[in-house]
């Protein structure tokens, strides 16, 4: 071999070995790192780094075990069904510390019960979280079981989890996250479809369906709360109240109560009074139904 040849050779070679490896194809792994990493830093400010993930299989029966002491139970909602998203208190923790102060705090967070302020400041994270995963899932064999999941409520304990899902198996896939520059660690838990579900009979339903199905919506239980009156405090003040204090409440307000549905609607106003010797609402009137649809005319009228 020539000087020419042999130092060809050897500049191809060195090219070769400094060109960057090829990108791999996209994975359920690399897709969740990816949605994980932009979009809780995307929408929270939180950096994290994905230490691992695993999944398994998770019966119904085992599923309210799962909620540890001061985790946040997120229901989802998507057109495949239902998941739910488990923060444990670090994860939690984490993402309102980015939010409120732009920090995490060097000291781990202790256990304490979630309130709906914390659920609320969760879901725009979250929400981005799952779009940046369908964007990275596109093509991912079993990435589309979780398409079109976004924050529908907050759980209040292990009890409900397994009662917002459907009475089969699903995917418990963990993530453990590293938070900030490594302070802490979070954990992500979310239980997720197996499989599509079954496509709706879009056969005429008939008389008789239409029936039951008013029967049975006749009879479900509406929970309504009659507030007397809605206080604005300093939260000084707030925070300094204990048993037995006092809450100044004007007479004007026990002729002024408010009916309203669990959604915070007022459906109707009345005034405080009692029945039997129990505590009772007068109702003052309720708003008028709205007028039923005319019938359209025949063809020739």
């Amino acid at each position: 071999m020539t000087q020419g040849a042999r130092s060809s050779t050897i500049r191809r070679k060195v090219a070769s070995a400094a060109a960057p490896a090829p990108i791999g194809a996209m994975t359920l792994e690399r897709a969740w790192r990816l949605a994980l990493v932009h979009g809780l830093s995307g929408a929270a400010g939180l950096a994290v780094t994905l230490d691992s993930l695993s999944g398994r299989d998770v019966e119904p029966i085992d599923m309210g075990a799962l909620m540890d002491t001061g985790d946040l139970a997120i229901l989802l909602e998507g057109p495949n069904g239902f998941g739910v998203a488990l923060f444990d208190v670090q994860m939690m923790a984490g993402l309102l510390e980015a939010q409120t102060m732009g920090r995490i705090l060097a000291r781990p967070a202790q256990p304490r019960t979630p309130t709906p302020t914390d659920g609320a400041m969760i879901a725009n994270p979250l929400d981005r979280v799952l779009t940046l995963f369908e964007t990275h899932g596109q093509g991912v064999a079993g990435a589309d079981l979780c398409f079109g999941l976004r924050y529908a409520t907050m759980l209040t304990d292990g009890r409900t989890v397994m009662l917002a899902l459907p009475d089969e198996p699903h995917l418990l896939s963990e993530f453990i996250l590293v938070l900030g520059a490594g302070e802490r660690r979070g954990r992500l838990r979310l239980i997720l479809p197996r499989a599509l579900p079954p496509k709706a009979d879009t056969t005429d339903t008939g008389p008789e369906w239409n029936a039951q199905l008013e029967h049975n919506l006749m009879g479900a239980t509406a929970t309504l709360q009659a507030v007397l009156i809605r206080l604005q405090l300093p939260i000084e003040v707030i925070t300094r109240l204990s048993k037995g204090d006092l809450v100044p409440v004007p007479a004007t307000a026990l002729g002024h109560v408010a009916l309203s549905t669990c959604t915070g609607t007022v459906i109707a106003q009345g005034r405080l009074g009692q029945k039997s010797g129990m505590k009772a609402i007068l109702l003052d009137g309720m708003p008028e139904p709205p007028p039923a649809a005319l019938p359209l005319p025949e063809a020739g009228e």
